[in-house]
């Protein structure tokens, strides 16, 4: 990453005596007080900057004073936008994952793309700019061994300067180990044969032992996303198509659907059956909301074994509460 090149302005003050020459008469009974230059102006103080480390994640950088939007890893940091993520994927992926998210960021900021490879530390990287009008948005994904990182700045064009320091002051720990939780502000209870992994900062992923495969898997298999509400909280039929969308392109029946009572958060579930690869599949599905968006939660295990692990999925979703609240 090169940095932005910055000018230093030198101020040379220069000192001039003032010799006066008496000529044919006599000297004056005192002289006159010395010419001055101006003291030279301070330069303007910059905001304060401070560490910023998101938890749960591998990124680190200075930046004004955050605030922090609830359940993500976005931050407000004065005019800036910061947005963190983090996840781990099987090494030699990870050009190929930066690809994916150089497309999904060009598909949610539309503009003029420009991207160049960088190294930071010993990781590879890819830096992307996108201008659009009135908006500027630079994205750095950094990878090492399987771990990768992500950040997005999104700024008007006039603070690009802010948004440069932020950027120049990166600095990427593959070796920290991701936490879920503490990314997504959501604790939630052990349940036998279900482990949490610690493998991205954007969902939870509850696996069984073994390869589960891509979703719906014949192995148990969970995960739970949040979504942050737009302008407008969701009406019932919303609510319902947002869980969908979590299972879409799954063909399946009429699912059966029970409002949840007595958890920590108010939703309802749903349950349905489809075949994947010849093997009929149990799908459990959980809308859960909270003040300020939702979690969707999707489940699957083969059906000749739900009765054993429903039970589970149902315990783990009914145990999913603010972090904040645990003693």
């Amino acid at each position: 990453m090169d940095p932005a090149e910055t000018v230093i302005a030198r101020l040379a003050v220069a000192a001039a005596g003032l010799l006066l020459l008496a000529c044919g008469g006599a000297a004056p009974a005192s002289p006159p007080p010395p010419t001055r230059e101006p003291p030279a102006e301070e330069p303007e103080a910059g905001p304060d900057l401070a560490e910023l480390r998101p938890p749960g994640c591998r990124l680190a950088v200075r930046a004004e004073p955050a605030q922090r939007v609830p359940h993500t890893l976005r931050y407000q940091a004065g005019p800036l936008e910061l947005r963190f993520a983090a996840a781990t994927v099987e090494p030699g992926q990870e050009r190929h994952v930066a690809e994916v998210y150089l497309e999904e960021l060009a598909a949610e900021a539309p503009g003029e793309i420009s991207h160049q490879p960088f190294v930071l530390g010993g990781a590879e990287g890819l830096q992307i700019t996108i201008r659009a009008p009135g908006k500027r948005v630079r994205a750095l994904t950094l990878w090492r061994d399987g771990a990768i990182s992500r950040l997005i700045v999104v700024h008007h064009p006039r603070d690009a300067g802010s948004a440069e320091r932020v950027i120049e002051s990166l600095r990427f720990d593959p070796t920290i180990p991701l936490d879920p939780e503490a990314a997504l502000e959501v604790a939630v209870d052990e349940v036998e044969g279900l482990p949490l992994l610690p493998v991205s900062t954007e969902q939870m992923y509850f696996r069984e032992a073994g390869e589960p495969g891509t979703f719906p898997s014949p192995r148990a298999t969970m995960d739970v996303a949040y979504l942050r509400f737009g302008e407008e909280r969701p009406d019932q039929r919303e609510r319902g198509r947002l869980l969908g969308r979590r299972f879409r392109g799954i063909p399946m029946g009429t699912p059966t659907v029970e409002v949840i009572e007595g958890a920590h958060f108010g939703g309802f579930a749903m349950q349905a059956l489809t075949h994947a690869d010849g093997t009929q599949l149990a799908l459990l599905g959980a809308y859960l909301e909270l003040p300020d968006g939702a979690l969707l939660v999707r489940a699957s295990v083969a059906a000749n074994r739900a009765d054993e692990w429903t039970p589970r999925f149902v315990a783990l979703i009914r145990s999913l509460r603010q972090a904040s609240s645990l003693p």
